[in-house]
């Protein structure tokens, strides 16, 4: 089954990658402060004032609507182009009629009478209702489930869904039951006297429960909770306890640089901060040409010092539509193997992952690096006058196996796509980890990882994820969301996140993610109407739900390949920003070993019990 949500998700990339939008800001003028909202495909976005701006949104038709307390509303269609639009409305102010005014004095009985049978006869029209059903878990999650709709015990609809909704119904009493297996059902009478009526609805039950702590009091009561649960668990019953701090602070990570592992990861976190202060100094002045080689032509190339120390001198020894190839000329590599480095490109990386007419050809220099764990390189400097080549290149270590190239290709090409539009956006704000996870989401898509293998890429295993010294899933206790640190478990974590982003929320978030101006996580809670907090938490729950039977809700799974391990469980304190997966049964007390100064933070705990 979720082989086909692998279909879907690819479908969903390839919608983001052929087809974006660019983005503009619409500037709206009025003669009176007024309540201005703007709408698009199902999406709108509200703002009060005399002289109101939406920033960054896809160019494209939208509806305006603006009204203002004795004004007439007004609507009407604006076209948001590349080019920031000024939209000017004057409100018409309704002016009072003194001749329709009837004062209390002269008002008789009969006035009165027809007035109250007026507003008698308004009730009775209603004769057609639309329902709206929104269903929701006791988490305040949106939950998939069977709503059946009856009237005088006859079934008049049933439907599945987050939210179902039954038109053209008949005023009147009906009762509405809502089932799902795992959790309790819901039985519930209304009475529908209103021509449109939209509930929410939240079923109690499920295996997972979720707690944000913000002060000392709601940890005492969470921790009683968490205690009474672990109190009535059944022999054959344990529970999962799953604890991150939510607090998103930044914070610099430290390399020690006698640890090969520490460098290698400083080599990726340092080239992502270089990008911040590029695009802080020089924005989007680029300098790279439109590149036209011809093959044999001879090129020397300056390489950060962070991978190789010396220049290199390289020949153009294959061309592709998209590509062109420069091999070292200290290297000597198989013509077949450049073949099929060109045509991957060509047929498979450049057309999933370009954006219509962001890039048109680039470079790729074949070389090898000081460090042979180093698979690929992209340096944003080589993008600006004198910081390095000036052109649209990465670079790939040519020791590595094809499969491992190949993937090193698309993860590195990723990593340029997404700067230049970074740097047209001006964004200055933290996106290293979400810039991380697209690259690594960017492997998947293009084939040349497994999200589901183990090894690493030559055999296109997920290593990231599921490596028992360095995968994700081995080290979840070491790796902030948040705080981009170059490692490979924090990769793992990224790659994770993004993949779930996209299953859940679809490909135009991360096209706001990428064109936007503003910090990802704030770009994730405008799009989804949800708190940062509310979304890791569920992506946090979906680590450890995601092969548990018994928890039957998506928001807390992957719909397009399934986790093979759990993450590692942990005893002892709670220390740092990572999250801490606990296993507790009825033997054992509970006790949250935290820090005495841990508890003035913010916290996220989730509960999930299951069978042994």
């Amino acid at each position: 089954m979720k082989r086909k949500f692998l279909v879907a998700l690819l479908l969903m990339v390839l919608i983001i990658t052929g087809c974006k939008s660019k983005i503009s800001t619409l500037n709206v003028k009025l003669n009176t402060e007024a309540k201005v909202t703007i709408s698009r495909e199902g999406r709108s976005e509200t703002k009060v004032g005399q002289n109101v701006q939406f920033k960054d949104k896809p160019v494209g038709e939208y509806t305006l609507v603006a009204s203002a307390e004795g004004y007439e509303d007004y609507q009407g269609q604006v076209i948001l182009k590349e080019s920031d639009e000024i939209t000017e409305v004057n409100l018409v102010k309704i002016e009072k009629d003194d001749s329709a005014d009837v004062s209390d004095s002269i008002k008789d009985e009969e006035t009165s009478k027809i007035k109250e049978e007026t507003v008698s006869t308004t009730e009775e029209v209603i004769e057609s209702v639309d329902l709206t059903l929104n269903l929701f878990d006791v988490n305040n999650n949106k939950l998939n489930a069977e709503v059946t709709l009856k009237k005088d015990n006859q079934v008049v609809g049933k439907k599945v869904g987050e939210q179902v909704s039954f038109k053209g119904l008949e005023a009147g009493e009906y009762t509405v039951e809502v089932s799902k297996d795992g959790y309790d059902k819901v039985v519930k009478n209304l009475n529908l006297n209103q021509e449109e009526v939209r509930l929410p609805l939240y079923i109690l039950g499920g295996q997972v429960e979720q707690f944000f702590i913000d002060n000392p009091a709601d940890f005492a009561t969470s921790v009683e909770k968490i205690s009474e649960q672990l109190k009535n668990l059944k022999d054959n019953e344990e529970l999962i306890l799953a604890f991150s701090y939510l607090n998103s602070n930044y914070s610099q990570p430290k390399f020690d640089l006698n640890n090969e592992i520490d460098r290698l990861s400083k080599i990726e976190y340092d080239v992502r901060k270089r990008g911040n202060e590029l695009v802080k100094r020089y924005e989007d002045d680029f300098a790279f040409t439109k590149a036209n080689y011809t093959l044999g032509d001879q090129k020397e190339f300056i390489i950060s010092s962070d991978v190789k120390k010396d220049k290199v001198n390289a020949t153009l020894m294959k061309a592709g539509e998209h590509i062109y190839v420069f091999v070292d000329n200290n290297k000597d590599i198989k013509m077949e193997k450049l073949d099929e480095i060109v045509a991957e490109f060509d047929n498979v990386i450049y057309p999933r992952l370009t954006r219509a007419k962001t890039v048109d050809k680039v470079v790729v220099l074949l070389t090898d690096f000081d460090d042979l764990p180093v698979t690929g390189y992209f340096d944003p400097a080589d993008l600006y006058a004198n910081e390095g080549n000036q052109e649209l290149i990465f670079y790939l270590n040519a020791d590595r196996s094809m499969n491992t190239l190949l993937t090193s290709m698309s993860h590195q090409y990723q990593h340029l796509v997404f700067f230049l539009d970074k740097a047209k956006a001006k964004r200055t704000a933290n996106d290293a980890w979400i810039d991380q996870g697209l690259a690594q989401l960017a492997q998947r898509i293009t084939g040349y990882i497994d999200y589901e293998a183990r090894g690493w890429s030559s055999q296109k295993g997920n290593g990231w994820v599921y490596d028992k010294e360095f995968g994700y899933l081995n080290n979840t206790t070491k790796v902030n969301l948040l705080n981009h640190d170059g490692s490979l478990p924090f990769s793992g974590a990224s790659s994770l996140f993004a993949s779930y982003l996209v299953e859940q929320y679809g490909a135009g978030l991360i096209e706001m993610i990428m064109l936007s101006s503003q910090e990802p996580s704030k770009v994730i809670e405008d799009y989804t109407g949800l708190d940062f907090s509310r979304v890791y938490l569920n992506w946090m729950t979906a680590n450890v739900a995601d092969n548990l039977v018994a928890v039957n809700n998506d928001i807390y799974k992957y719909s397009s390949f399934e986790l093979n391990q759990m993450p590692k469980f942990v005893e002892g304190k709670i220390i740092g920003e990572g999250i801490h997966y606990i296993k507790l049964d009825a033997n054992e007390g509970f006790n949250l070993n935290l820090s005495e100064d841990s508890i003035d933070n913010k916290i996220g705990i989730v509960l999930i019990k299951k069978k042994k």
